[in-house]
């Protein structure tokens, strides 16, 4: 999904994005994915949202690492 998000926005870009780069903000948001997610199975909360949330942060995220 990580992989997805970040070849459609460098797409839609002009910035180039190294494979350290890539391999970096794949690494700590899969690791970030996975404990909140995680966190929300045990509490019962909506895997739905959640989605939506973590899209959101990953494409604001590859607006910093653009700019």
């Amino acid at each position: 999904m990580l992989d997805k998000v970040i070849f459609d926005q460098e797409k839609k870009s002009d910035y180039h994005w190294s494979d350290l780069e890539k391999s970096f903000i794949c690494r700590y948001n899969a690791a970030a994915i996975c404990a909140i997610t995680k966190e929300s199975i045990i509490r019962g909360n909506s895997l739905e949202k959640l989605y939506s949330q973590i899209v959101n942060l990953l494409l604001a995220q590859i607006k910093i690492f653009e700019s």
